[in-house]
């Protein structure tokens, strides 16, 4: 009789699949397990290496709190991820940086545009700075907290916000001295800080189309409300072309 046998052939060394090298460096349970109960045991903390090199390292733990940690190590630095928050320090425990996972994931925008002609003027008796108020916007964009009132925006964090403030002006003709400004205005102090906060300013040039352009970091609490402004020194007038915002949270304070 004939009988069936089953082969399988061996590969060589290199044709086979490569092995996960991971090991398992320690281990910290949290209590001990009676003796014939069936019943896990909580584990405070694991830490094991994968790959090749000896200098990759995870390591998954609880704090003193209770918040559960997925810690990385590579050769230069090491990244601790938290729910709150992602770290990254050096191999020495000097900490590099740390940031909110609501920052890096769904950081606080806004982004208004007005079009020309369509502000209020300024004028030389109101010291030449004007308010552009959000209820003008042609285009208005408020994301992931961003709110408005009476023609403000809200803040929704405390902490840095990168700024883009422009304003669009153009004349047929120019005297000397004439400027305009782009600034921001916070609502509790009534007036753009010309000192502190972003912002700009330019002399004219007949027909050309001048922008100053507010570039910068700007430090926010929640709750406080802000807004473009211009200011020109030309007589009574706002600005003749497309003007915008944009608005993004960065870091906390």
């Amino acid at each position: 009789k004939w009988h069936q046998v089953a082969h399988t052939p061996e590969m060589p060394p290199e044709l086979l699949p490569p092995t996960p090298d991971i090991r398992i460096t320690s281990a910290t349970l949290g209590g001990r397990i009676k003796e014939g109960v069936d019943h896990p045991a909580l584990l405070r903390s694991v830490s094991f290496t994968f790959g090749r090199a000896n200098d990759k390292k995870i390591r998954l733990y609880r704090d003193g709190s209770g918040k559960p940690f997925i810690e990385m190590a590579g050769a230069a630095s090491v990244a601790a991820l938290s729910p709150d928050e992602l770290t990254v320090r050096t191999k020495s425990g000097s900490v590099i940086g740390s940031q909110s996972w609501r920052t890096l994931v769904a950081p606080p925008i806004a982004y208004c545009r007005w079009a020309g002609n369509t502000l209020p003027y300024s004028t030389l008796e109101g010291g030449g700075e004007k308010m552009m108020s959000l209820s003008l916007c042609k285009e208005k964009v408020l994301l992931n907290g961003f709110a408005e009132s009476a023609g403000w925006l809200i803040a929704p964090l405390t902490g840095w916000y990168q700024i883009t403030a422009v304003t669009d002006w153009s004349y047929t003709s120019t005297k000397d001295g004439w400027a305009v400004s782009t600034g921001m205005r916070r609502k509790s102090l009534d007036r753009v800080n010309w000192n502190s906060d972003p912002s700009d300013t330019r002399s004219f040039q007949a027909n050309v189309n001048i922008r100053p352009t507010a570039v910068g970091l700007m430090k926010l609490t929640k709750g406080e409300s802000f807004a473009p402004a211009f200011w020109q020194n030309t007589g009574t007038w706002c600005p003749t072309g497309t003007s915008f915002i944009s608005v993004q949270y960065v870091a906390s304070a």
